[in-house]
């Protein structure tokens, strides 16, 4: 990410999309009522009287809308903000109408709000910090059956799932050669197609028995510059569990650690053990995290990004004055992607838990 400029006075930013984890990154601050502007395309009708869409003609504007909501599109690589036209060419547009922008990486917009939270800035400082994070691709592979991830600070997306039918007979038959020869370059092609369209910094390749390291050492020998880029690890499958596992798993951790979902991943499994023990340090459910918050008892805050952006203004204002309490108490602040196996799992725990200072709520009821 890139911001062009920031004139505090006017809470007006004008930022530069540079990877897929900025489009996440804006999911998140840009909210209702935020006045979104940028370059798109607008279907114009020369004839008014002309009753199909189909028959007007696309042409660049640049827009200013409302916001009424976004969706963030990962399978798409693209962030749509919908919305009312408030800015715009007036011989070309009418204001009122809806309209919504396509972000993708290499957009330019522009974001104005009421006022800039801290928790908005903090989520932009993480950003422009994080463009320095390792970028890994993720291979799990079995027998038949691979699937291949990219992963970057904030989230996991997963590329495609690729199946081979593999003759049940020894690796050195010529079928059965021949097949596993088809089912490793169908990876690689995959593999340099995301190196071409991303900055990778590792390859990590897990699976059960052999295949991983047939498949690495079939990688090297047609792609000798990767070979300090790839690691190797043991995981059960070759299906999208295999995916979850890596994320968890010895070997990438060190590779991993820098990265937001490992971080996510140790801090929720923290809070289960805690809430198994009923050691009294932890809080769910935000009735009970905000009474931890209000007490100065919340060590680090955990909270889905659904929550931090919720549509319902009640609701999202009660998120942010939690999150003002807690960070003005010097407690840390998580903000979890559901689209994450761990931020599913704190949804699962109604989006928001905390880690207590102390024993807060021991033996309890809760």
């Amino acid at each position: 990410m890139r911001i062009l400029f920031f004139d505090e006075k006017k809470s007006r930013m004008k930022i530069k999309v540079e990877s897929l984890d900025d489009l996440w990154t804006l999911y998140n601050i840009i909210s209702k009522n935020d006045i979104v502007y940028g370059r798109t395309f607008r279907r114009i009708k020369q004839n008014e009287e002309a009753i199909r869409a189909d028959k007007g003609e696309r042409i660049p504007v640049y827009l200013g809308i409302r916001v009424e909501e976004t969706s963030f599109h990962g399978f798409a690589d693209r962030l749509r903000i919908k919305g009312r036209i408030v800015s715009g060419p007036e011989d070309l547009i009418s204001a009122g109408s809806f309209h919504t922008l396509n972000v993708e990486v290499d957009s330019q917009i522009e974001i104005v709000k009421d006022r800039w939270s801290k928790t908005d800035l903090k989520r932009i400082d993480e950003a422009l910090k994080s463009s320095s994070s390792p970028v890994i691709i993720l291979c799990a592979v079995d027998s038949n059956e691979a699937s291949i991830a990219l992963m970057g600070s904030f989230q996991t997306k997963i590329v495609t799932r690729i199946t081979e039918s593999i003759p049940g007979k020894r690796l050195t038959d010529k079928e059965n050669t021949e097949a596993y020869q088809r089912f490793y370059a169908s990876i690689l092609k995959v593999i340099e197609t995301l190196l071409g369209e991303s900055r990778v910094d590792y390859i990590i390749i897990a699976g059960p028995g052999f295949v991983k390291d047939h498949l690495r050492d079939y990688i090297i020998h047609r792609k000798p510059e990767l070979k300090n880029m790839i690691i190797t690890d043991t995981v059960s499958s070759g299906d999208v569990s295999g995916i979850n596992e890596i994320i968890k798993r010895g070997a990438a951790i060190s590779v991993l650690s820098k990265m937001r979902v490992i971080e996510h991943s140790s801090l929720i499994e923290d809070v289960l053990k805690r809430l198994a023990k009923n050691s009294g340090d932890v809080a769910y459910g935000f009735d009970d995290v905000r009474d931890a918050a209000e007490r100065g008892a919340v060590q680090t805050l955990l909270v889905t990004d659904e929550l931090v952006r919720s549509l319902d203004e009640t609701k999202r204002s009660n998120v942010h004055n939690l999150i003002e309490i807690v960070e003005n108490m010097s407690g840390d602040v998580k903000i979890f992607s559901v689209q994450t196996p761990p931020g599913e799992q704190l949804k699962g725990l109604g989006g928001v838990a905390a880690l207590l200072r102390f024993n807060l709520f021991k033996d309890s009821r809760r």
